[in-house]
């Protein structure tokens, strides 16, 4: 981000936030500086960040971090998402043997189980969770197609997939095999679930948003083509108005596209994201939350959105020493996000974030 205007989007706020933990770090992992060393229970001091920032955002409060418990085997967290009540948490990442799988650790920390390891998956890159919390849903971008439609999409890859959030075997969710899906959220529309996902048409290659039902089915695009280029993360309000991050809308940098009636306007850009650029909306629409990074020292930062007016503040919450901030999601029913952190050398994190 360049120019006085970026700049003053770009100052600290102290924010009403409460970062609790890393609720799972990689074993072996070595804490973010941001935050104290453990204790002997695995758990950390609360450094008080009271006052972090500058005076340019709206509201007081205090970022508070803590160090939780250590354990898994797990790198490279991309992204995460609560279940409905933010009790649990449910992430993509890879083995320390490199093997891609779906995990599952209690948001008050503890150690990361997996609930589903290897093939189909080869890149799972986003995750969310559907309404009743008993399916969680994985996009690949990478994952080989079905050979049943190689014929339609051999060039192609990629598909959402679907497993028990008790674990279980992955299932290729219909209709989704080609789209090369980056982001991922599920909706609840009357009394049925719905998939919106961003990646590619395979039939014509436009970048897009599109949606299924989450039993699979038909795939519709909600918005196609330009101005979206690369579009990543993606979040529904309750309102029905829907959010897009997307890499390459302006110079390289991105852009947090609203999507309402079917179109795409611009709400803030100029930003630099993280990789998946994950994004989030408060149970009360009026913030959206973007998981960035600091355009100057590189490290992480949330952008914090005015959906009203595109008004952008920052904050690092206490671990600005991660190096590739990754996706980040709302439960449900609180204002609970889980959001994923990489340190060097693919370490990572996986953070309870709380809104008060």
């Amino acid at each position: 981000m360049h120019g006085s205007t970026d700049g003053r989007r770009r100052r600290a706020v102290t924010l009403a936030l409460a970062l609790a933990t890393p609720v799972v770090a990689v074993a072996g992992c070595t804490s973010d500086t941001a935050m104290s060393s453990p204790g002997p229970d695995g758990g950390g001091g609360a450094p008080d960040l009271a006052g972090a920032g500058d005076a340019g955002g709206g509201g007081g409060g205090n970022l508070v971090a803590t160090l939780a418990s250590t354990g898994g085997d797990f790198v490279r967290p991309f992204d995460s998402v609560p279940d409905g009540k933010g009790a649990t948490f449910y992430f993509v990442a890879r083995s320390g043997a490199g093997v891609p799988g779906v995990f599952a650790v209690p948001a008050a920390g503890g150690t990361a189980t997996a609930i589903a390891m290897g093939g189909p998956l080869s890149s799972p890159f986003a995750i969310a969770i559907g309404g009743d919390d008993k399916t969680v849903y994985v996009a690949d971008p990478a994952a080989g197609a079905d050979p049943a439609a190689a014929d339609t999409a051999p060039d192609a890859p990629g598909a959402i997939y679907a497993v028990a959030a008790g674990g279980g075997t992955l299932t290729a969710l219909g209709g989704t095999l080609g789209y090369s899906p980056r982001g991922l959220e599920v909706a609840t529309e009357g009394t049925s679930d719905v998939v919106y996902f961003t990646g590619v048409d395979p039939a014509d290659g436009q970048p897009g948003l599109f949606k299924v039902a989450a039993a699979g089915g038909t795939v519709s695009a909600v918005v196609k083509g330009a101005p979206l280029r690369e579009p990543s993360g993606v979040a529904v309000g309750k309102s029905g108005t829907i959010y897009v991050t997307d890499h390459l809308g302006a110079g390289a940098l991105g852009v947090v596209f609203k999507v309402t009636g079917g179109s795409a306007t611009a709400l803030a850009s100029g930003l630099r994201f993280g990789f998946p650029a994950g994004i989030a909306v408060t149970r009360d629409e009026s913030r959206v939350l973007v998981s960035g990074m600091d355009d100057d020292t590189r490290t992480d930062l949330v952008y914090l959105i005015d959906p009203a007016t595109g008004a952008v503040a920052s904050s690092s919450m206490g671990v600005g020493d991660n190096t590739d901030a990754g996706g980040l999601h709302r439960a449900r029913s609180a204002d609970v996000l889980s959001w994923c952190g990489i340190t060097v050398g693919d370490r990572g994190s996986v953070y309870q974030v709380v809104l008060k």
